[in-house]
């Protein structure tokens, strides 16, 4: 292998290669960690839909799931639940979209 095909790999395909298989395992670590806490996950979704979004948040947060929340609101009749971070930043879920994905992880 020539000079700037090493450097190459060295600098630009190896890092890539690392990041993606950091992402995978990332993914693979909360799809895990989902499965294991089905049972929760419908708990919290039961808390939302009686309006019980304190202790929706406080057993997410329990779970030591990502994004760790601050609070989270449901709005029923615009069918999205917002997440609101520690950071402050905000997060609109479709409810129909998120529940199609967590079914897709629990299969």
């Amino acid at each position: 292998m020539d000079n700037q095909m090493r450097k190459w790999q060295e600098e630009e395909f190896l890092p890539w290669k690392q990041a993606a298989e950091q992402y995978q395992n990332e993914k693979q670590r909360m799809t895990d960690k989902l499965r294991q806490n089905a049972a929760e996950l419908k708990y919290i979704i039961s808390l939302l839909l009686d309006q019980r979004e304190r202790e929706a948040v406080r057993a997410w947060n329990q779970l030591d799931l990502e994004p760790a929340l601050q609070d989270i609101r449901l709005n029923l009749n615009r069918g999205t639940i917002e997440m609101i971070l520690f950071n402050g930043e905000r997060a609109m879920l479709n409810i129909d979209q998120m529940l199609n994905d967590l079914k897709k992880v629990m299969d």
